[in-house]
């Protein structure tokens, strides 16, 4: 009998390896003490790791001349609430 691990393909494994990941990095951010670049380093760090399948989607397409695509919309999106004050309390 096969476990739900050994029941996911390639794909999906290296989906939950990048939630998992993404989720230890997000809880060091938020557990960090003090507010300095690091912090927002651990936030990045998070940020890349789940996003860069869309991220990469996104600039492939640019170079192909696709810019409305849903990868980079979502890519501006995400990226523009960095600078901005909605952003989570440790960024402001």
């Amino acid at each position: 009998m096969k476990t739900k691990w050994q029941q996911l393909d390639t794909d999906q494994r290296l989906a939950v390896k990048r939630i998992l990941t993404s989720a230890l990095l997000l809880l060091i951010g938020f557990l960090w003490p003090e507010k300095t670049s690091i912090k927002i380093g651990w936030f990045l760090a998070a940020y890349l790791v789940a996003g860069w399948p869309v991220l990469k989607a996104a600039g492939q397409n640019l170079v192909k001349g696709q810019l409305f695509d849903e990868n980079f919309l979502m890519s501006l999106a995400t990226l523009g609430l960095w600078p901005s004050s909605s952003g989570p309390k440790p960024l402001r």
